[in-house]
């Protein structure tokens, strides 16, 4: 299982590419969005996990656009975010938020979650 990591801070960046590779993922990381993007095209991840307050373009604008690419439309998808509100926007399907702080095995468990019911829906 392959996924894709991107947020802005290093320490995050490495906690989450941690926590993920230590239940199985194999993690590429980044810490742009353009970056994330060509990791994308590249690694054709099977989770994405995205902070919804990057620097050069919001998480969400970065998950739509990996999301419109071919064989990525469904592309699971956990966006993290220290201001996160609930009426922000719609989350749509196989898209989980986790408000900062969240236990790492909280992310561990909607990561497999979304995998199985992406694995389950093929």
């Amino acid at each position: 299982m392959r996924a894709l990591v991107v947020d802005d801070e290093p320490d995050i960046l490495e906690l989450l590419k941690i926590c993920l590779s230590a239940d199985g993922w194999e993690v590429a990381c980044a810490q742009d969005s353009e970056t994330a993007y060509r990791l994308a095209l590249a690694e054709h991840p099977e989770l994405l996990v995205v902070d919804l307050l990057l620097k050069t373009q919001s998480g969400k604008v970065l998950a739509e656009r990996i999301r419109a690419l071919p064989d990525l439309q469904n592309l699971p998808t956990v966006f993290i975010s220290a201001s996160y509100t609930t009426n922000r926007f719609d989350l749509g399907e196989n898209v989980v938020m986790l408000p900062k702080p969240f236990d790492l095995l909280e992310l561990q468990k909607v990561a497999r979650d979304l995998a199985a019911r992406q694995s389950g829906g093929k």
